[in-house]
Parts: structure tokens; sequence; C-alpha cells
């Protein structure tokens, strides 16, 4: 009787938890928030409570990993990881060390540091074969993290390869207009979470016509935390100076701006989109899938659009369980070569 990936390798995954869970060594979170100035303390524990409370949880591993009959992986994946919000690439990397064969790592330099140690305490406790991704690594298959036009130098350098290769994608949040303290306490953490920078950081708002743009802002930018941290807050005020000289129409919510459009590329600026009724709503959502990595809504978890956008309750964002694949493609079966 063939068995699942959980009877083989769950108690391997337990412990990984259990090492995690006691937290990034001190010297490796200063060199962590040393080499990237958008690192800090409080974004990296989030990160790992992450990691350590939804995608490590004994249930939620169980549920996972029993779902995949049983296969090991002899072939040799390349995995090039982003550096964008701490420890982007340790998912990917569990997926292959679970199903084993050789893995070839390409780390950013943007997170060295936390990704050097993940990837010494995966290759400890499951006994797996990491080494350096070089110029003359010749792998079978690469996943690929990064923007659009890395995604298409990957593709030319890669393109006789099985490739997983994710481009540039945002999250999204539907506000109705009457969202209570404590949600828009909970979408502060999915905005804001590691500065915006991830894909799965909300950044633009689907706003219903009956709700004031500026208002919104306002009462947003006075419920939420603001955020402090100096690189963000400078981004903040230079982006409001330019727009003001420059005579652009934006919403000021004291540390963000808000603006009408889709998918800005400056960090501290949301972008918004007016809807009138659900269906309208509908429209704007699939013309937007293709763009979006997740939908945050009231009680959105369990939840897809129409047009299969995957949805998350307000504050789960950032707290993705295994299962909800970034950019919906299964890891677990680009691995068995599917």
């Amino acid at each position: 009787m063939v068995g699942t990936l959980y009877d083989r390798i769950g108690g391997r995954v337990e412990r990984l938890r259990e090492i995690l869970s006691k937290g990034v060594p001190d010297d490796v979170m200063k060199r962590a928030c040393v080499e990237n100035v958008w690192f800090t303390r409080r974004g990296v524990d989030y990160a790992l409570d992450a990691i350590v409370c939804y995608m490590l949880d004994p249930d939620i591993v169980r549920r996972w990993l029993t779902g995949y009959d049983d296969f090991t992986n002899s072939g040799c994946t390349a995995v090039i990881m982003a550096g964008n919000i701490p420890m982007a690439g340790f998912f990917d990397l569990l997926c292959c060390a679970i199903v084993g064969g050789r893995t070839l790592v390409k780390r950013s330099r943007k997170d060295d540091a936390l990704m050097s140690w993940i990837e010494e305490t995966i290759r400890t406790t499951f006994d797996v074969d990491i080494d350096s991704l070089t110029d003359s690594g010749q792998p079978d298959a690469v996943i690929a993290s990064g923007g659009d036009a890395a995604a298409a130098l990957f593709r030319e350098r890669y393109g006789d390869k099985r490739l997983l290769l994710r481009g540039h994608r945002i999250s999204a949040a539907v506000i109705t207009g009457d969202e209570s303290r404590d949600e828009m306490s909970s979408l502060c953490e999915d905005i804001f979470t590691h500065f915006t920078l991830g894909c799965r950081n909300v950044t633009h708002l689907y706003l219903p016509v009956t709700v004031d743009a500026a208002s919104f802002a306002r009462k947003a930018g006075e419920s939420m935390e603001a955020v402090t941290h100096t690189p963000f807050v400078n981004n903040y005020r230079q982006l409001k100076a330019v727009k003001g000289m420059e005579g652009l129409p934006f919403c000021d919510g004291g540390f963000f701006l808000l603006t009408e459009g889709f998918d800005s590329s400056e960090t501290g600026e949301l972008t918004y989109s007016l809807y009138d009724t659900p269906e309208s709503l509908g429209r704007q959502l699939e013309m937007d899938a293709d763009r979006l990595q997740c939908l945050v809504r009231r009680n959105g978890d369990g939840m897809t659009t129409d047009c299969g956008v995957p949805c998350v309750s307000f504050g789960r964002a950032q707290r993705p369980y295994p299962w909800e694949y970034p950019d919906g493609r299964d890891i677990m079966e680009f691995l068995r070569g599917e």
C-alpha cells in the first residue's frame, strides 16, 4: 500500500518546527537587519511566527501532506530566491527538502543571513543535498521568484528546463465601508507588515462608491498603527511632496498615500478603484485576476472568487497555509514532474 508524504516525512517537519520555534539566533538577526534596510526584528519575528504557526503547525502539515501519495524527487532542482521580505525562499526550499533530490540554491543578497541559517537548519533536519547554484549548475527544474523582467531572463537562460517562474503580483482587499476597528487593525497587518513589499501585501483597495476615498484614508490612518520605520517614512514624505508639486491628486492617510489606479510601484502608496454593485466588483476582479496573489475580504478564508482568486480573511494575508501556493502553482506536483 502506498503511503503519503506525511507518513514518511511528517516527523522531520515537526522537528524543524521545534527548532524554528526557538527563534532566530541573535547574531543572525543582527546581520539580517544590517544587510537589508527593510528588515526589522519585528518583521523577522512576524515572518518566522507565520512559518511556525501556520506552515508548520502539526495539524496543518498533516492535512497538507496526507494529500500527496509518497514520492521522491531523484532529479536536481534550482531554487532562485527573492529577498523582498524575510525568508521569502523558505517554502520553496521546504518543499524541495520534503520530496528529496538535490537542490541548488541561489540566495538573494538582501536575505542572505536568514536564508543561510534556514538552509543549514533544513539540510541537517532532513538530511538532504543542498548546494549553491553556480553558473555551471545544470538543474533539471527551476523555481524562481522575482519581477517580470527577472522571469523573462530566467526563461531565456533556463528555457530547456521545467520552469516554475513567478512574476509580479499584488494582493488586494474588498472594503464595504462598515469595517470594525478590529478589522481595520487586521487590515493594517495585511498592508504594512514588511512595508508593502511582498506579493501578499495588500496594496490595492476595492472601495464602494458610497465611501469617500479621502475620508477612508483619514479613518484608516487614525485607526491603524502608524508606520515609523525611517525608510518608509522618508518614501512617504518624498512621494507626498512630489505629487503636491506636480498637482497630482492623492488622499493622505497621515503616513501613506491613497490614489486612484492599480498597482503603484511606490512604497508608501496604496491604490484604489471603485465599485457600485457586487456585479461590477466581480467584473473588476475578473479583469485583475491574473495580477492578484490573494484577495482579503470579510470571512474570506476558504473562499475563491468566480475568477479563481483565492481569498483570506482580514489579518491573514501574510500568514498563508502551505496549500495556498504562490500564483496557484502546486509546488509538490511540479517537483513530481507534473
